[in-house]
């Protein structure tokens, strides 16, 4: 009886290792804090950490500046353009390996102050202080992009405006805090189960 209400319990475990946990959320607004900032700045959301950094095109660090001047006109842009916002001649560039780490399920960008006429670009590197590759562009304003593939590629995120200027807005994270055991961690478990089985059936 004994063996039978220990294997139970072993059973009932590597079924609950097997299943996924619910989504996690990380939301990062870039409109806080306001005003000029230092060449970084680093958002904190539940232990994980973002840290955007501010160039022109040459790679010279840039002060960064926080805009929260409600609506659409609101996010991160750089302190000495036009309007403290992103233009075509400089760039903000987003260290995501923190989120590497994590099971992701989706990532969503969005970018405000995008007027007529103005868009922005989207680069993935993995220097700092290099744009990179060119991954996709548009004119969505204060509208999500889905860049999962991206972040998981990419240690930087790079945000330029492809006219005029924009300002990066938010990201949006949904992750898993455990993922599925992988099937040699499975049999490894199993087997320990067989094993218990027979040390408990010799004790017997």
């Amino acid at each position: 009886m004994k063996v039978r209400v220990a294997l139970l319990c072993l059973a009932a475990a590597m079924l609950c290792t097997a299943l996924p946990a619910s989504a996690n959320n990380l939301s990062y607004s870039f409109g806080v804090p306001t005003g000029t900032l230092g060449t970084s700045q680093a958002y904190t959301v539940n232990g994980i950490t973002l840290t955007a950094y501010g160039f022109d095109n040459s790679s010279h660090p840039m002060n960064l500046y926080g805009k929260n001047d409600g609506g659409d006109e609101t996010g991160l842009g750089i302190s000495r353009a036009p309007d403290h916002e992103i233009q075509t001649n400089n760039f903000v560039q987003l260290d995501v390996t923190s989120l590497h780490s994590l099971n992701l399920l989706d990532a969503l960008i969005s970018f405000g102050s995008v007027q007529e006429g103005e868009g922005w670009k989207l680069y993935g590197s993995n220097s700092l202080g290099s744009l990179g590759t060119l991954l996709m562009s548009g004119s969505q304003d204060m509208g999500s992009t889905d860049i999962l593939s991206e972040v998981k590629n990419y240690d930087f995120i790079g945000i330029q405006a492809s006219s005029h200027d924009v300002l990066l807005s938010s990201l949006t994270v949904d992750y898993n805090t455990q993922s599925v055991p992988e099937p040699g961690s499975l049999l490894l478990l199993g087997s320990g189960v067989v094993g218990l089985a027979r040390k408990l059936r010799k004790s017997k």
